[in-house]
């Protein structure tokens, strides 16, 4: 520890007094990551524990990509290794009347007042998924949190969203639909905290004619279609700004599609059972024994690999705690009988099994006692993996290591020169100028080899 304390002595006297006190991770780093760790809090991020900054429809990095941030970063008053990044949306609805025209929905309004409420319950629902899945690389949490205008004296900028009562053909950071599924609103959010795009385009571009000039899609003499951006750097395929959905795989953390398969045909009018069913198979994802994105799974796992026996006393004392308390939340959850009701087709007919002994509202409510337990056992689980490094950052973050730090950095940072770059070309396009009107950052610029290697070591640290 004393080599520790040496190094954190080169850091500010406050923050390094909060890194020593509430950090137990940092005995788990080596040199270097800990030097990494003392040179971003010095020059990638200088908030002091309890402060904030906001990013208010600006860039973040070096590279002019036309892509601004819109958010507000908070470092933890208890942990300066947990950050919070707060996120204002500001909700239009649009309807469709009876005779199939579409309306705005008045604001203000009680129809408005009841479809934001039901929207922000759906969002936060979906941040519920992922927090305590986005970590550092340094021992690092991230939380993202909605902080709306009237919760705070310096709130967050706000955005807005028009939202669409039917399913519509491709969702941005200004288009939703409250179709719209999870992985999508994440990866959505994740443009409001700064990060750009990195999968191939292929549904936006220009037709163009044997000239090389641009023509209606229409016309007849359109012989070729160029997709836009194709200078991006590409992120690789379980990236949440590639590929939401192999992203959300990559940890197990699809939950509309464990529960909304198995129980396709649940009485929702009687029991609203989407509802309960979400609640009961996000927790039991979290602790039952069977699936591999379980915490028992995982424990069982390393014990069969005996790879417990590398840690010390008070790790493994941890590893224990946390496993008795998940059989204890097992046994209590599988005695209460919360299992949501289900519809069986028989000859036509319908059958509910699983019938209900206490009321939908009640049976939420436990539910929702179970999912805030097993949340903090998740949490602790994470954190003790990453404390003993028996699990890679990158296996149990949503995030990669580049897309983190360049979140929590106030600004350019030394570890994310080579993502910076390559985030250059996000939105630019090799025959940009052949289209009246372009911007400057529309056209491509030279960026690092790393950007168009394949192997997505532009996600990575520098």
């Amino acid at each position: 520890m004393l080599k520790y304390f040496i190094l954190l002595s080169l850091t500010t006297h406050v923050l390094g007094q909060e890194l020593c006190r509430e950090n137990d991770g940092l005995d788990a780093l080596d040199t270097e990551a800990l030097e990494n760790l003392l040179r971003f809090n010095q020059s990638c991020n200088r908030l002091q524990p309890g402060h904030s900054r906001v990013f208010n429809n600006v860039e973040k990095t070096i590279a002019n990509n036309g892509h601004h941030a819109s958010y507000k970063l908070t470092r933890s008053s208890s942990n300066p290794n947990q950050f919070i990044a707060s996120i204002n949306p500001v909700f239009y609805f649009h309807e469709t009347l009876s005779n199939g025209q579409v309306q705005r929905v008045p604001v203000p309004s009680a129809r408005d007042n009841q479809l934001t409420r039901e929207m922000l319950d759906k969002v936060q629902g979906c941040l519920d998924e992922v927090n305590g899945s986005l970590l550092g690389p340094f021992g690092q949490e991230l939380t993202i949190e909605i902080q709306r205008s009237n919760q705070s004296s310096n709130p967050p900028p706000r955005v807005g969203i028009q939202v669409y009562d039917y399913e519509i053909e491709r969702a941005d950071t200004e288009t939703w639909s409250q179709y719209t599924d999870c992985q999508t609103i994440v990866h959505e959010i994740f443009h409001y905290l700064g990060l750009p795009d990195s999968y191939h385009e292929e549904g936006i571009g220009y037709y163009f004619n044997s000239a090389g000039q641009v023509v209606n899609a229409k016309s007849s003499s359109a012989e070729t279609f160029k997709p836009l951006y194709d200078c991006r750097a590409i992120g690789p395929e379980d990236s949440i700004m590639n590929n939401q959905y192999q992203a959300y795989e990559r940890l197990g953390e699809s939950l509309a599609t464990l529960y909304e398969d198995e129980y396709a045909f649940a009485d929702e009018q009687n029991y609203e059972s989407k509802d309960v069913s979400k609640y009961f198979f996000q927790v039991e994802r979290m602790l039952g024994s069977y699936n591999e994105a379980s915490i028992n799974y995982h424990i069982n796992t390393l014990r069969s690999e005996n790879r417990l026996s590398t840690l010390n006393q008070s790790q493994r004392q941890e590893f224990e705690s946390i496993y008795s308390q998940i059989n204890q939340l097992n046994t209590q959850l599988a005695s209460e009988n919360l299992r949501p009701p289900a519809v069986i087709l028989v000859g036509g007919a319908q059958f509910n099994s699983n019938q209900p002994t206490i009321t939908h509202a009640q049976r939420v409510a436990r539910l929702r006692h179970y999912d805030q337990q097993a949340k903090q056992l998740y949490r602790r689980y994470n954190q003790l993996l990453r404390n003993t490094g028996l699990a890679h950052t990158a296996q149990s973050s949503l995030l990669y290591p580049a897309e983190f730090i360049n979140i929590v950095s106030t600004g350019s940072c030394f570890l994310t020169q080579t993502f910076e770059q390559c985030s250059q070309n996000a939105y630019s396009t090799s025959f940009a100028q052949s289209i009246s009107g372009y911007q400057e950052w529309e056209v491509c610029s030279n960026t690092p080899h790393e950007c168009s290697s394949g192997d997505g070591r532009w996600l990575q640290l520098d």
